[in-house]
């Protein structure tokens, strides 16, 4: 497999430098995720290993989808999948842990957990094992980010309870959708004091980047 060499840090190593993220970034990062996301869905691939990891941030602050190694066609993947485990299990969906064929919907629980870390700086669900882990995945529901942080607007809460739902059958029906229904919330004057300047947050993304590319040149 052959992917393009992407210049610039992960989401990960962001995470790790910033502690967390303004709802602004994080909405932008989960906006360009789910954009790319869409175009594999489309394409029939569900990637089945969503994590801030394999999210890359180039120098001009374009999101790319990363590690697609556990990808595969979901229609080949009901038939050929059964019963295997596949991912890292603190972003599994409730279906994959089952052994149940992956599809786009499982892509969007993993990205839903993606989010409530951007946003709180944690993940929804820790244990001394994986097994732990896995067992609140199928049997706890995802806290609202608010929990953490009292002051974020409501429709951030709603787009996290509404990708990580347990049952597949209650999230979005497909990644544009999701995409649409992140969109929607910006004319909501609540949540435009977070967002009303993306371009702005984008910059500031940049720099953080430029001003590691600098440190590494040293």
């Amino acid at each position: 497999m052959v992917m393009e060499y992407v210049r610039g840090p992960s989401v990960r190593h962001l995470l790790n430098e910033q502690g967390r993220m303004e709802p602004a970034q994080a909405a932008e990062i989960l906006r360009q995720s789910l954009l790319a996301l869409g175009h594999a869905h489309h394409e029939g691939f569900v990637h089945r290993d969503m994590k801030p990891e394999n999210l890359l941030v180039t120098q001009h602050g374009v999101v790319k989808v990363a590690d697609f190694g556990l990808a595969r066609a979901y229609a080949d993947g009901r038939v050929t999948q059964a019963g295997a485990v596949t991912g890292t299990v603190q972003y599994l969906a409730p279906e994959q842990i089952r052994g149940e064929p992956a599809d786009p919907r499982s892509d969007l629980y993993s990205l839903g957990i993606v989010a409530y870390e951007l946003i709180t700086g944690k993940l929804p669900f820790t244990g001394e094992t994986a097994m732990a882990v896995a067992y609140k995945h199928l049997s706890d529901r995802v806290p609202a980010p608010s929990s953490i942080l009292p002051d974020l607007p409501g429709e951030l809460d709603g787009f996290v309870a509404a990708a990580t739902d347990r049952d597949r059958e209650l999230r979005p029906e497909s990644a544009d959708v999701m995409r649409m229904e992140m969109i929607g919330p910006v004319s909501n004057p609540q949540y435009k004091s977070y967002i009303r300047d993306i371009h702005g947050s984008a910059l500031h993304l940049l720099g953080i980047i430029n001003d590691i590319l600098d440190v590494s040149r040293i």
